[in-house]
């Protein structure tokens, strides 16, 4: 018989969006105002059975193999110019243990934004095999569907707050500077770093953050270990509820960037990944927006104080407010990088 226990985060249907766009606007407001993460069903073209056999393939493959599609700090080819997308290896003594391949929508090279941030650099995509012989073609699809999901979903938040839908649309309509993640975390063989434990002493995978971008959109294939810091009269702070396995669902939450420009009443939520002993496959999409976007003003709220959500007044612009977020976070993927 299937559980009848209550979901640990709302549920909310993104098909219905079709019918009562208003109505699936509010639960995505009432979702983020209160918890800041959801499920999202019935996405179509979503397949993530698809999407894993993709993922087992590639992280399968030696770690010489893997390292030739690497960004240079991991890479062994000297040429290699990459600072941002593409693979990255697992560091043992870091505050995640994690492997990933990066990517994103590719522009043409003559495309000024091209010499204007390294955050929209083309990746070198891996050679196929008859065991996958359309990883690229099957991602970069992945890769638009959630891009087009995203945007509708960050127009139907800007319904449930009251605005215009095309509230954001000048900051994600041309050329956002988004990412899709493939993510591995492999099963340790060495001790497990202090840098690497919890604020409340568990090992994790992933150490304990919130998202930067707009939104996130993620895949967990089933796998478990996510959790995230529940804020409500219920739950203490410091205490960490584990996010349900939902079988053909996203988990959605929102980035720091989303909640500062609606002042703080939308909530980017801590979470992490716990390290329970196996290996964990994740597929997270970042919206982004636009490189030069106006990140500064404050849509919601009070917008007499919206420079308390400014932490840096001569930031005010996406690329970089993101490049300074990536750098005080410590990410461990971008660590001894000229991303900075």
């Amino acid at each position: 018989m299937g559980s009848t226990s209550k979901p640990c985060l709302p549920i909310i249907d993104y098909s219905k969006a079709k019918t009562d766009r208003l109505a699936v606007a509010r639960e995505l407001v009432d979702a983020l105002e209160h918890g800041g993460f959801a499920y999202i069903d019935n996405v179509d073209c979503f397949e993530p059975w698809e999407l894993l056999k993709r993922a087992e393939w590639f992280f399968s493959k030696p770690d010489a193999w893997k390292r030739k599609v690497a960004t240079k700090n991991y890479n062994h080819d000297p040429n290699c110019k990459n600072v941002y997308r593409g693979y990255f290896a697992p560091n043992p003594e870091g505050n995640s243990y994690k492997e990933g391949f990066d990517f994103g929508a590719e522009l043409p090279y003559d495309d000024p934004i091209m010499k204007r941030t390294l955050l929209y650099e083309h990746v070198t995509w891996p050679d196929e095999d008859d065991d996958c012989p359309n990883f690229r073609e099957y991602l970069q699809k992945h890769h638009d569907n959630m891009t087009v999901v995203s945007k509708d979903i960050l127009r139907m938040i800007a319904l449930g707050l009251g605005l215009e839908e095309s509230a954001f649309d000048s900051m994600i309509e041309n050329k956002p500077m988004s990412t899709m993640r493939m993510l591995c975390y492999p099963v340790r063989t060495g001790p497990h770093p202090e840098a690497a434990v919890g604020s409340d002493g568990k090992k994790l995978h992933c150490d304990e953050h919130t998202d930067s971008a707009l939104l996130t959109l993620l895949a967990t294939f089933n796998f478990p270990g996510l959790q995230i810091q529940k804020d409500d009269e219920n739950i203490a702070m410091t205490e960490w509820l584990t996010v349900d396995c939902r079988l053909n669902s996203l988990v959605m939450n929102i980035g720091e960037c989303l909640s500062r420009m609606t002042g703080g009443i939308l909530k980017a939520t801590r979470h992490r990944v716990l390290d329970l002993g196996v290996q964990r496959i994740s597929m997270p999409f970042f919206q982004g927006a636009r490189y030069d976007a106006d990140i500064s003003q404050v849509f919601v709220g009070d917008k007499s104080h919206g420079d308390k959500w400014i932490t840096d007044p001569t930031c005010t612009t996406y690329a970089l407010w993101s490049l300074k977020r990536y750098k005080a976070k410590s990410n461990t993927e971008y660590a001894n990088t000229e991303l900075y």
